[in-house]
């Protein structure tokens, strides 16, 4: 097996082409099919923070355009990396992965486990407990 790395020229619209190799311009190998697709974006997410230390139960929703439809999107958080879900062309949900420190970080996707789009911040906080309030009373006018 050999590697042959290729740069998709740009096009005027998406769609699917199909791609085959020759190394003299007579001789062509098989056909096979690649997909441009339209510019992705990233306009907003929902939250825009969470805690530390992320898990299962948190997730961001993720608005944009052109999403496409694939059953694995990556969801990377800064350095760390989760699993998405696709629910349409303008949202994804990402599961929120732990984190070691309070911090902001970039949330950009990926379609085809190599290019990510985006990006848009997310707020990491640490835990707090609130231990007491004064005053615990007060007016309902303020």
């Amino acid at each position: 097996r050999q590697l042959l790395e290729c740069v998709a020229p740009q096009v005027a619209t998406y769609g699917g082409v199909t791609v085959a190799v020759s190394p003299n311009g007579l001789f062509y190998s098989n056909e096979v099919s690649f997909t441009y697709y339209d510019d992705m974006e990233i306009d907003y997410i929902v939250p825009e923070m969470g805690f530390v230390h992320g898990g299962s139960n948190d997730a961001v929703t993720v608005h944009g355009k052109n999403f496409l439809p694939s059953e694995r999107i990556l969801c990377r958080f800064g350095l760390y990396t989760s699993t998405g879900t696709y629910e349409d062309a303008s949202t994804v949900s990402c599961q929120v992965p732990s984190q070691s420190t309070a911090q902001e970080v970039s949330l950009e996707l990926s379609f085809n486990d190599r290019d990510f789009i985006g990006a848009a911040s997310y707020t990491y906080y640490t835990l707090f407990t609130v231990e007491s309030l004064t005053p615990s009373t007060g007016s309902i006018s303020g």
